[in-house]
């Protein structure tokens, strides 16, 4: 099978790249090529900035048909305005990255189905943008101009990047771990800046990861309690 995968050596995509070359199909990249990943042999790169609408439309109608079209990287619905263009008729899938995030939060039952509310707030733009995204796509799905499939993983981590390496600052992190009533914090020390952070978690086996690691974090304190806010993870650990 020939696949396209817009990005490709991303913490997630590049899993998924060597799992299509192991499996034997026929793999292409599409990315800046500025990124450099351990895959190994066995594929094809098309260098070239996707924002750059008109030249990378060019260039797959130049690359020919696929019988999928993995896109890791879109973000705005201009983004994907540009794939509906490249792609319509020409791929047999197209498969985007999206993101949980994308659902109305507070939801109004837990744990969230797949068929909730998809409503992100614009203050959060990433989930905003996200949701777009979708809502294009699935107008493209109905119109017939190529089938659609919605991935939407949750926190990712993986080889070079620890349980919160999204939530850094450039600094590293030192840990302890607090109870309250209300919740089970972890409590880390942002060495370079001298601010804390409070990361909200509900497994003990990653309490125990967090507590004994040093991790990178890139964000402020603020950020990090909104991203974990809404989980109350003492009365998940009373029930175990």
């Amino acid at each position: 099978m020939r696949v396209l995968i817009i990005g490709g050596t991303g913490l997630i995509s590049t899993a998924i790249t060597r799992t299509l070359i192991a499996r034997g199909d026929d793999v292409v990249l599409y990315n800046r090529g500025q990124t450099d990943a351990d895959i190994p042999e066995g594929y094809d790169t098309i260098t070239g900035n996707q924002k750059d609408y008109d030249a990378f439309e060019a260039q797959m109608t130049e690359a020919g048909s696929f019988e999928a079209v993995i896109d890791m990287i879109g973000f705005v619905p201009m983004d994907v305005e540009s794939a509906v263009r490249a792609f319509r008729g020409n791929i047999g899938q197209f498969i985007f990255c999206s993101t949980v995030d994308v659902y109305t939060k507070p939801a109004q039952h837990y744990p969230i189905r797949e068929d909730a509310a998809r409503k992100p707030m614009p203050s959060f733009p990433y989930a905003y943008n996200k949701a777009k995204c979708e809502r294009l796509l699935e107008e493209a799905h109905a119109r017939g101009d190529f089938p659609v499939t919605i991935i939407r993983p949750a926190h990712t981590y993986g080889e070079g990047r620890g349980l919160i390496h999204s939530l850094g600052l450039g600094g590293h992190i030192t840990s302890t771990v607090s109870v309250s009533e209300s919740q089970l914090s972890h409590t880390a020390t942002v060495l370079r800046s001298g601010q804390h952070a409070i990361v909200t978690t509900w497994d003990r086996r990653s309490l125990r990861l967090l507590a004994t690691r040093r991790h990178s974090v890139k964000a402020t304190t603020q950020q990090v309690k909104n991203r974990w806010r809404g989980i109350n993870t003492i009365r998940q650990l009373r029930k175990r």
